[in-house]
């Protein structure tokens, strides 16, 4: 069933004051956009009509944060280039899937079709690109309001990895 706009920016608003964030007015689009699937956004535009964006762009920003973020994090002045490399391992598409599946399953706007593929049961990494697009939201909202939000979301999921 597709939502109305409407309906998908209530759930929106819904999704992240579970996450404490706040959403000034001028963001409520993106954040639709920050969980909408591409296959949603498609078949969304079919039935309204109108064109609606979805999640892969702010899935890029977020997965520049989710990877900048780790290093930040985690660097110190002993850890060599090996060591900072097997931390990474934390961000990978397997690890941010499992945290994307926990915070976004049923939040997302999907269609079935956008986390299964044909070749395989599930889609190995469709958590992993939502949760990163999350994230790339609010590292976004964190640069123009001043907070910090994305590390505190980051530090909270990363830390059960």
């Amino acid at each position: 069933m597709l939502l109305t706009y409407e309906e998908m920016r209530e759930r929106a608003f819904e999704f992240y004051d579970d996450l404490q964030i706040n959403i000034p007015k001028i963001y409520v689009d993106l954040a639709v956009r920050s969980l909408t699937m591409p296959q949603y956004a498609k078949e969304y535009q079919d039935k309204y009509g109108d064109t609606i964006g979805d999640h892969t762009a702010l899935a890029t920003v977020g997965d520049a944060v989710c990877g900048a973020f780790l290093m930040l994090d985690r660097y110190t002045d002993e850890k060599t280039k090996k060591e900072l490399t097997a931390e990474k391992k934390v961000v990978t598409n397997k690890h941010l899937n499992l945290i994307g599946e926990k915070i976004l399953k049923d939040r997302l706007f999907a269609k079935n079709n956008d986390l299964e593929s044909k070749s395989e049961k599930k889609n190995k990494k469709a958590y992993a690109t939502a949760f990163e697009a999350v994230i790339g939201y609010i590292a976004l909202l964190d640069k123009n309001q001043n907070t910090n939000n994305a590390d505190r979301i980051l530090k909270e999921q990363l830390s059960n990895v």
